[in-house]
């Protein structure tokens, strides 16, 4: 009997299967070792495998913001990850990267669809794993939530806190009629937004403005350069926070204060553009496009950094996208790669997956502006880089659409 058969019937999940079964199994195993600090799944990736830890430490986590995450499982030697992702087929909800150098035997879905079909005690223990990770996220989550409501802090979405007596006084209302009870997020606007305040840069004046609550911020899928298509609301909408005021227009990356040796010269600009609309309630994709151009004119006299200034028309392009708009897109497209190659060619990127990153956006942009030589040269130079090995899943792609471009220009 062979260690990893030793390993795996020391597994509860698998340790009713039996020696011969087991022996069958690890033959058609596949063992990944990972260094420390190497992102092994990213957000949206396809989870196809069941992961089970024989050495190491992982961590799945989730970002909140650029500079913020929130370890949800650690999972060390003899626990398993992915058992959830990987049954349903729906894509990461968040990122798992090895905390140590581990080793991580992996279970592809067709060899564990046949044992789960042809088992039925480990088709029940698997749904027992199941329930127990529903159970302990339950656990997390009410801990969570009794903290947040012992130090009087807000109740983050989707959840709330009622009182005794308010459930007792609703329970007393008159019921309401099946035509009066049934609505959809479409046709009311409460439901699907909260209202921020801003206090503008320029004008100093405060005001609210319709942000989209995340539970219907929900991807249905993405384009290769990411550009994402949402199911009922799309935030990129009411990203731009546009004063009523002034006109003044940016989001979370630039929200930096307004010099006031500009603040005249930029006023001028602004009214160019700004005939006194209001982007603060429900807007449109018409609407979304002149925020967006609003906020690249007020960045560019602010001085705004070039990453910055490229995500803005690549934003808008996507835009233009949704609306069908290809040549203004394309127009769009051409100055986000200008600016994101300034950026690449201009700045240390200190983190190698950022960097990597922006060099995979370079390249589809490339291929977007159906320049397939320029994108085929930023592929190649991710596949090369010196920290590949700690990011396999974009250099892996990257190798993919290189070797489909490469085929495509031997063709031509």
């Amino acid at each position: 009997m062979s260690a990893l058969t030793d390993f795996l019937l020391g597994i509860p999940l698998l340790n009713n299967l039996g020696p011969v079964t087991i022996t069958k199994l690890s033959e058609e195993l596949g063992t990944l070792k990972f260094v420390k600090g190497t992102t092994i799944l990213e957000q949206g990736d396809d989870c196809s495998r069941l992961f089970i830890v024989a050495s190491g430490k992982l961590e799945y986590y989730k970002k909140l913001d650029e500079d913020t995450l929130v370890v949800m499982q650690t999972i060390s030697p003899g626990e398993i990850f992915g058992e959830d992702f990987f049954l349903s087929g729906i894509p990461s909800g968040g990122y798992l990267r090895a905390v140590t150098n581990s080793a991580v035997v992996t279970i592809e879905r067709a060899t564990l669809d046949s044992v789960l079909k042809e088992n039925n005690v480990f088709f029940r223990n698997y749904i027992g794993l199941l329930n127990k990770k529903l159970s302990d996220n339950s656990d997390r989550i009410e801990t969570l939530l009794s903290i947040l409501n012992s130090v009087d802090l807000n109740i983050p979405e989707p959840f709330m806190v009622k009182k005794i007596s308010q459930l007792i006084a609703e329970s007393k209302a008159p019921a309401k009629t099946e035509s009066e009870s049934t609505s959809t997020p479409e046709e009311n606007s409460e439901e699907i937004f909260y209202q921020k305040e801003i206090s503008c840069p320029l004008c100093c004046q405060k005001y609210q403005t319709f942000k989209a609550r995340h539970k219907y911020t929900i991807v249905d899928r993405t384009d290769q350069d990411s550009c994402p298509y949402y199911k009922v609301i799309n935030p990129m909408f009411y990203e731009i926070n546009t004063c009523p005021q002034c006109g003044y227009s940016f989001n979370t990356a630039t929200a930096n204060q307004v010099k006031s040796e500009i603040k005249d010269s930029l006023s001028k600009t602004i009214s160019q553009l700004f005939k006194g609309e209001n982007y603060c309630e429900l807007r449109s994709l018409d609407d979304a496009i002149k925020a967006f151009q609003l906020a690249i004119k007020c960045q560019w006299q602010m001085g705004a950094t070039n990453y910055a200034l490229g995500r803005l028309f690549l934003k808008l392009g996507w835009l233009y996208r949704y609306k069908e708009d290809f040549a203004e897109e394309n127009e769009q497209m051409k100055k986000a790669l200008h600016h994101l190659s300034k950026y690449y060619d201009e700045s240390e990127i200190d983190d190698p997956k950022d960097e990597m990153n922006v060099m995979y956006l370079i390249g589809q942009i490339h291929l977007n502006l159906e320049d397939k030589a320029g994108g085929l040269h930023w592929f190649v130079k991710i596949t090369q880089h010196k920290e590949r090995k700690k990011y396999p899943y974009l250099v892996n792609r990257s190798s993919e659409i290189w070797h489909e471009i490469r085929q495509e220009l031997k063709q031509q």
